[in-house]
């Protein structure tokens, strides 16, 4: 059973992205957040380190491998798209009943059957799994990739570990998010009278995009949790490395994001971009 808290959280999410769903990624500073994600994907590829199916040579004996990709909390697909060329098949998986129908309408307006492109509704979060993800067929994906979202979780540590756990041993998790503003989470805490103490949050809900959206004034402030104003290095570090990754890497992203100043008062957001690989099993 997921805590009352997670599952109240995540039905706000749902809610809100049900809503913002078709409109949302027009605005402006979107774009421009998720371009800066894409291209730094594509900068990143070899740091990511997997085998790409264009990254080895093709011959008449030579069957291509299958290179098999989970993106959570998808959204409409916007980072893990920029990847398609590079993998075999793409799944999504969102909260947002509306976010999935917008993934696979982009698979099919270019003709992408859902054996290679689809999403489905649910939430990796919970306990039992969601029937939508039971299957095996949502295990040892080679890539899975969480964009702009962990900030929307309750429990971070949790969420890493069941990613962690879909992918094959050798496979890599990538996260994108906020770098930790001190200042502003500071701010936070004493506004809700929790400095020097843990404030928990609630459950998944942001999607695969290029935002951050972490001041209270924001219309999404409600979706998010504890961890809104981003995290620091070594607590994303220790997230894999606990989950079961025998490496983890952090690294800033080159530039800072531009934002209103809703979402950070200095109208700029700094990002990082992690990898984990799962260990491999020993025989």
């Amino acid at each position: 059973m997921s805590h009352p808290g997670q599952q109240c959280l995540s039905e706000k999410n749902r809610e809100f992205w049900d809503a913002k769903a078709t409109s949302y990624f027009s605005e402006d500073w979107i774009q421009q957040g998720s371009n800066q994600i894409v291209e730094t994907l594509h900068d990143r590829k070899d740091w990511i380190g997997i085998s790409w199916v264009d990254s080895l040579p093709s011959s008449p004996t030579h069957r291509p491998h299958q290179v098999r990709m989970l993106d959570y909390a998808c959204g409409p697909g916007l980072a893990s798209r920029s990847l398609f060329s590079s993998i075999s098949s793409l799944r999504g998986i969102d909260v947002s009943a509306g976010m999935v129908t917008e993934f696979n309408r982009v698979a099919s307006d270019v003709d992408l059957y859902p054996e290679r492109m689809h999403a489905v509704q649910a939430d990796i979060s919970t306990d039992p799994p969601d029937t939508a993800i039971a299957g095996q067929e949502w295990y040892g994906f080679d890539l899975a990739l969480m964009s702009m979202a962990l900030h929307h979780v309750a429990d971070p540590k949790l969420v890493v570990a069941r990613l962690v756990d879909r992918l094959k041993p050798g496979g890599v998790l990538v996260i994108v998010d906020r770098i930790l503003n001190k200042d502003e989470d500071q701010e936070k805490r004493v506004g809700n009278g929790s400095e020097g103490g843990h404030h928990h949050g609630n459950d998944h809900g942001g999607h695969g995009h290029g935002h951050g959206h972490t001041h209270d004034q924001h219309p999404a402030a409600h979706t998010m949790g504890s961890s809104a104003h981003g995290f620091e290095k070594a607590q994303v570090e220790s997230f894999l490395l606990d989950a079961g990754c025998d490496e983890a890497e952090l690294v800033p992203l080159n530039k800072p994001m531009k934002v209103p100043e809703t979402v950070s008062k200095t109208g700029e957001m700094h990002c990082f971009i992690a990898r984990g690989r799962k260990r491999n099993l020993k025989l």
